[in-house]
């Protein structure tokens, strides 16, 4: 994709863009990678016009991404980064301040800014972005913004994913999005917003997971919260029964579903990233609701690290960081603590900063487990350690994709 008025620098980091940061931003090549057709064909017609902020996050994006490549031009690549960050911002805040003309390239604004601050290496002002996005969706709710473009539905479905994934290190420890408890009533209205949403056509297919694993994901983020909460009563207990319920039920169907797929279907990349999505899944569940030690949730680890591997095998894909993190965090044999410093090396040679935030996260994870389990003379695998008490140690706050 060319644009003949562009300054030389400019094209570089345009077609970088679209060539290397775009295919990262999907686990694996498809024909419908929206960072490759979507969002460069908007950030192009909208260049020479009011609505440059697209485009200027693109760039940024681009600039970040060569920044921590570790190219010789770091600190230029940075510089540029940076400036073209602020003058996305700048141009993206009148549009907010009066009715958008086009509500589906805000978001993709906004989205731009954000990937540019997670390829950066900033840990927490994804948040903030984040929000301003999902505040703006709320303002438009009424008018059924998904349903105008394809370009709509894939901005606002990438929205909802990363509302969920974030949610994943939000937990007691974090409170940069806190906007009430679990409990609240006024949550009930993002709820409901977010299920319309995750009711559209292919929903996570841009992380690679499918729509009944993100669903048990986001009950299993409601009860953590509840459970972080005030005191329960037997309703209280009794509607968590419930929701466990529904979410095991849940994951055993698609366990029952994988066991029954073609040999062909479970020898591609697709079926090796969706697998490692459903046993992380099995691990959240039990670290986060059960604190259950890594020694009862070994299998899913080692399951989970087998389909990165057998991943990799067959893909230079950019593998969804969130089943890879869950398991290596919980990781303490020989066999998974290789498995898990493979796809660390492999995870930190993309060129996106939050990779280096979370390895240090993971190793430090590690560190704790062996030192206690070294003072107290025990097994490592029967020592809890939150890898979300770590991060908020170590005063990270970074987005897992």
């Amino acid at each position: 994709m060319e644009h003949p008025d562009l300054p030389w620098q400019e094209k570089m980091l345009f077609h970088h863009y679209v060539q290397q940061v775009a295919s990262n931003m999907l686990p694996f090549e498809h024909s419908r990678n929206p960072w490759k057709s979507y969002y460069p064909a908007i950030a192009l017609s909208s260049s020479c016009g009011d609505q440059r902020s697209l485009y200027h996050g693109m760039i940024s994006h681009a600039a970040f991404h060569l920044a921590q490549l570790g190219v010789n031009q770091h600190e230029a690549y940075s510089a540029i980064g940076s400036r073209r960050y602020t003058t996305a911002i700048s141009e993206l805040r009148p549009i907010l301040e009066i009715e958008p003309g086009e509500f589906a390239t805000i978001i993709g604004s906004i989205f731009s800014l954000m990937f540019a601050e997670v390829y950066s290496g900033q840990s927490s002002k994804w948040r903030y972005h984040h929000k301003g996005a999902w505040t703006l969706v709320r303002q438009y709710r009424d008018k059924i913004p998904w349903n105008t473009t394809e370009l709509a539905t894939v901005s606002l479905q990438c929205l909802n994913i990363i509302k969920i994934i974030g949610e994943t290190a939000t937990g007691i420890f974090n409170d940069v999005d806190s906007e009430g408890s679990a409990d609240d009533p006024s949550q009930d209205s993002d709820t409901s917003l977010s299920s319309l949403i995750s009711a559209t056509p292919a929903f996570g297919f841009t992380l690679g997971a499918g729509k009944p694993i993100l669903d048990c994901i986001s009950k299993i983020n409601k009860l953590q919260q509840r459970n972080a909460g005030r005191g329960s009563n037997e309703t209280s207990f009794s509607q968590r029964d419930d929701v466990l319920e529904d979410v095991l039920t849940q994951l055993n169907s698609c366990r029952r579903k994988i066991l029954h797929s073609s040999q062909a279907e479970e020898s591609s990349e697709v079926s090796h990233q969706s697998k490692a999505f459903l046993f992380a899944t099995y691990v959240y569940l039990y670290r986060t609701i059960f604190d259950s030690p890594p020694a009862n949730v070994r299998r899913y680890v080692s399951e989970t690290l087998h389909h990165v591997d057998a991943f990799y095998s067959k893909s230079n894909g950019n593998f969804s960081i969130w089943p890879a993190f869950i398991a290596a965090v919980e990781a303490y044999t020989p066999e998974d603590l290789e498995a898990a410093q493979r796809w660390l090396h492999r995870s930190t040679c993309y060129g996106m900063g939050n990779r280096q935030a979370l390895r240090a996260v993971v190793e430090e994870v590690w560190r704790r487990r062996a030192g206690m389990a070294d003072l107290v003379g025990v097994e490592r695998g029967v020592i809890a350690v939150d890898w979300r008490k770590v991060m908020k140690d170590m005063n990270y706050d970074v987005l897992i994709v």
